[in-house]
């Protein structure tokens, strides 16, 4: 069995999931099955008042996992003790509601077939199968997802050979078992290795879609890879192929242009923040050096060998990337990533109470500091005070009075892990005269 073929195994036998499709959860066949409702006093004796009503969603002509050719849905149920075929309706498109009784407690395996005939006759399109066992009275749901059978994803031209410098554009159809085109929501698109360490090739534009076009650079081979996933989410379900670049040297004499330095000032900003890149390049002919700046992401201002790059609201890590040209088609291109994450904040102290406001000499009174870390880390905490002693340590402390009267300081610094902190104080009144600690709140 191929890989293709497994992953989708898998998929059909995960069993009371919801299975929601990228980009399809509106567009694809959806089977929706629950127990029918009571009927009234007139049933006659022996009626199965209890099973499944199944809804179908048939998809737009928009993208979609199921292919077009799909004209009726049969759902078969049947008893997953015995086997046994206990209820079976077909709908065809255009119909969107049947109902299968079936007798009240019995664990029932349900399956649905999309079918490109409207009997039913041919191959099957796409599947799905979830086990629910019947109520005794109201609503049992269960919901399913058709999922197409993806027997291969298919990207071309591969191999192709292109000179250093210039720009080649490669596609990807999804086929099923019978070959079939699969239309399948947008391809996303990354070459290998995928990180800043990419070489030879890099996108034009954002990487996503049935075409992608790229740009050779350096000299050298390069693997590019498209993937669907059949389940959003879950990378387990994804289906995948690879196509060669080959990138040859420009006839034309001369070496490529030398990057010394290509580095952001900082790795990692803050949402809508703004950092500066630097590329320092020389070339060994002494040519004149252009930069193409691209970034995936965010906006770029660029000036030569310098940009500034503004990050967009959305958290993540994202390229930028410049090719540096001698303008005789030697291309150097260099890439580094910035991290954009909330940037680290200090402690919260929220709040810092003691459990009595008054203490004779020698008394004792837990001290308590509520904070939170607004980036989500641990906290330390640190007590001193400007007279007695601290017992235990903390978020909850205990403080036992000195000997002399007199007002004292109690300080909490709280400090995450980063190193920022916070701190807080509060001030105790230790008396000589005797105290009633039990009215003193």
């Amino acid at each position: 069995m191929s890989a293709s073929a497994l992953r989708v195994a898998a998929l059909m036998s995960c069993p009371l999931v919801l299975l929601l499709l990228t980009g399809c959860a509106s567009e694809t066949i959806g089977v929706q099955a629950g127990s029918l409702p009571p009927v009234d006093g007139t049933t006659e004796p022996g009626t199965i008042t209890t099973g499944f009503r199944v809804q179908v969603h048939w998809p737009s002509a928009a993208v979609r996992m199921i292919p077009d050719e799909a004209l009726a849905v049969r759902v078969t149920v049947s008893d997953t003790d015995t086997s046994e075929a206990v209820g079976e309706a077909l709908l065809r498109r255009g119909e969107h509601e049947t109902t299968i009784p079936v007798r009240p407690g019995v664990e029932c395996e349900i399956n649905a077939r999309a079918y490109p005939a409207s009997d039913a006759s041919s191959a099957p399109l796409a599947s799905a199968s979830s086990r629910k066992r019947v109520g005794h009275v109201g609503f049992t749901p269960v919901a399913l997802v058709m999922a197409s059978t993806i027997e291969r994803i298919e990207v071309t031209p591969s191999p192709v050979t292109v000179t250093n410098g210039s720009t080649v554009t490669l596609s990807a159809k999804a086929r099923d078992a019978q070959g079939r085109e699969v239309k399948v929501p947008p391809f996303r698109w990354v070459i290998s290795p995928g990180d800043r360490g990419m070489d030879f090739v890099h996108f034009v534009r954002d990487p996503v879609g049935g075409t992608v076009e790229l740009r050779a650079h350096g000299v050298g081979t390069a693997t590019v890879t498209a993937y669907v996933d059949q389940v959003e989410g879950q990378p387990e379900y994804r289906v995948e192929s690879s196509a060669t670049v080959i990138v040859q040297a420009p006839s034309s004499d001369g070496q490529a242009p030398v990057v010394q330095r290509f580095e952001p000032e900082r790795d990692e900003i803050g949402p809508g923040d703004t950092v500066g890149v630097v590329c320092v390049a020389s070339d060994p002919q002494n040519d004149t050096l252009s930069y193409s700046w691209e970034a995936y992401g965010g906006s770029l201002t660029t000036s030569g060998a310098t940009a500034a790059w503004e990050a967009p609201s959305e958290l993540g890590e994202y390229a930028i990337r410049v090719a540096v040209s001698d303008g005789k088609g030697h291309i150097t291109c260099v890439g580094t990533t910035v991290k954009v994450s909330r940037t680290s904040q200090p402690p919260t102290i929220k709040d810092l109470r003691s459990e009595y406001g008054e203490l004779p000499p020698g008394g004792i009174s837990s001290v308590t500091c509520v904070a939170q870390d607004p980036d989500g880390g641990a906290l330390a905490y640190a007590w001193s005070m400007t007279g007695g002693t601290i017992l235990g340590g903390g978020a909850i402390a205990t403080w036992r009075a000195p000997a002399t009267a007199g007002r004292y300081t109690i300080t909490c610094d709280v400090t995450d892990s980063s190193g920022r902190s916070s701190f807080r104080a509060i001030t105790i009144t230790v008396t000589s005269t005797v105290v009633d600690i039990e009215g003193v709140g």
